[in-house]
């Protein structure tokens, strides 16, 4: 559903029948699957098709992110992304709740 690709369309993607796949649903699907960059050349090279540019890989958050958490103190705060994984957290909210620097969901 994340990928945008019906369920019996993956299967027959998943199933490696002879179906023709798009170089946009495979990038939808490596990022959804959150592969990283060589695991979704890898899945582009499957498909008989040129790796696509690296897109959609998590980064850092920003020093301005960082900053307004920072704002926030002595309030705990955090930022998730929408698989709920811990993007930044402040230090009140690590003291608050527990989070250590490796919690991801």
């Amino acid at each position: 559903m994340l990928a945008g690709v019906g369920v019996s369309w993956y299967t027959w993607l998943d199933h490696g029948r002879d179906s023709k796949v798009s170089e946009s649903v495979l990038g939808a699907v490596g990022w959804t699957l959150r592969l990283d960059t060589a695991e979704a050349a890898h899945l582009f090279r499957l498909a008989g098709l040129t790796p696509a540019a690296p897109t959609g890989e998590r980064r850092p958050p920003s020093a301005r992110l960082i900053k307004l958490l920072d704002a926030w103190a002595p309030r705990p705060a955090y930022v998730r992304d929408r698989y709920w994984n811990f993007v930044a957290i402040n230090e009140p909210a690590r003291l608050v709740f527990g989070f250590g620097k490796t919690d991801h969901n």
